[in-house]
């Protein structure tokens, strides 16, 4: 009895040392099983139509900006093409009025310099048939009052020319006396035509004064007649203008529908978004690709992951950068990774995670990145991640 007491203390002992082992190795490290993944990249094509290339296959290698795909593009290339030629029309439209404006804005142009010269040929015309006006009525007046002058002294004369004769007829008087009143009265006679001559000429140059200033004026009405023409040019260069920038919006949307169909082309040409590695190939030659609806699948080899559960009551002792091991079935060798993604939400255990604690129990999703990607890591692969407690 004593030797079975004492084999019972032996084996508790031992299992109880067991115990304190197991407990510490799972507070030093913890195993945690899941796979490789990546994030997948699904190409998609902005436009439907048949496929007339295929450039790549499962597995190759493509460069951001790689052709994938081609589809047929004889429609949007024909209609393309009109709109080109809708455009050079719409553009020699648009030059062939820009030079009819031209020629009516020349003509303007005429018109302003011939309208500022007649204005000052009016203006100065105007001017001096003034001046004239004014100096040919003062010269009247002064010969006016100088022929009034001269008839009151001719006439005085001429009474005492009458008398002197009627004297010297009875010899009453000398010759002398006789010839020196008639001199002087033939004289004042003589002083009298000139100066109704002189009057009459500048009557006449007053005269010719003022008409001169109502042609001058008449004149006027031909500037008025330069405002009209130059008002209509004006209007028709407005009119020809809105005209022009009718066509110049219609050359816009031209533009605009031919930009439009160049993208749908671009679009027709569906290129590697990344640089990474073909996954699937979900079209073929002649197929008909539909728009937004994936023809190939890409993954970043350099971005490759592991993607495992952390139990629960561990998750306080894991933080974003903490290094991991990752082992895959068939390697001996681990690769190097760090906790880059820790879930916020918890979430039963996956049936096809196999983990050495409780199923039942809540997990959180982690993802640890590779240092350095291998070329042997793949997705979909099983692993198994050894994470070491701090």
């Amino acid at each position: 009895m004593k030797k079975i007491a004492v084999l019972v203390v032996v084996v508790l002992l031992v299992v109880l040392i067991l115990l304190s082992v197991t407990k510490k190795k799972n507070l030093d490290s913890l195993t945690i099983s899941g796979r490789i993944e990546v994030d997948v990249v699904d190409v998609s094509p902005k436009v439907s139509g048949e496929v007339v290339r295929v450039y790549f296959d499962e597995g190759d290698e493509v460069k951001r900006g790689d052709i994938l795909v081609e589809l047929g593009r004889e429609e949007l290339d024909e209609k393309t093409n009109q709109l080109i030629a809708k455009k050079r029309q719409v553009e020699n439209g648009i030059r062939a009025k820009e030079s009819e404006i031209q020629s009516y804005r020349v003509k303007l142009k005429q018109l302003l310099i011939k309208k500022e010269k007649v204005s000052k040929d009016v203006e100065l015309a105007i001017e001096i048939a003034k001046n004239e006006i004014k100096v040919a009525s003062a010269n009247v007046k002064i010969l006016e009052e100088k022929k009034d002058v001269i008839f009151a002294n001719l006439r005085k004369v001429e009474k005492d020319y009458k008398r002197y004769k009627t004297l010297y007829n009875e010899g009453a008087i000398s010759k002398s006396m006789y010839e020196d009143i008639s001199l002087k009265f033939d004289t004042l006679k003589s002083e009298f035509e000139s100066v109704k001559k002189e009057l009459e000429s500048a009557r006449h140059y007053l005269s010719n004064s003022k008409k001169n200033l109502e042609r001058a004026k008449l004149q006027r009405k031909e500037i008025d007649l330069l405002d009209k023409e130059i008002k209509g040019i004006q209007e028709v260069i407005n009119i020809k203008m809105s005209e022009k920038q009718g066509m110049v919006e219609s050359l816009n949307e031209v533009k605009a529908m031919i930009n439009e169909l160049q993208i749908k082309i671009n679009d027709t040409y569906v290129r590697a978004p990344i640089d990474g590695v073909i996954m699937s190939k979900n079209i073929n030659f002649g197929e008909i690709a539909v728009a937004y609806q994936p023809v190939y699948s890409l993954y970043d080899p350099k971005k490759i992951y592991f993607k495992g559960f952390f139990p629960e009551k561990y998750l306080s002792r894991i933080k974003l950068g903490d290094k991991v091991k990752v082992y895959v079935d068939g390697l001996e060798k681990g690769f190097d990774a760090k906790i880059s993604y820790v879930s916020d939400r918890a979430e039963f255990t996956p049936k096809e995670v196999q983990t050495k604690e409780e199923r039942v129990k809540q997990v959180f999703a982690i993802k640890a990145y590779f240092n350095k990607p291998d070329k042997y890591l793949k997705p979909g692969m099983p692993a198994d991640m050894i994470f070491h407690f701090q």
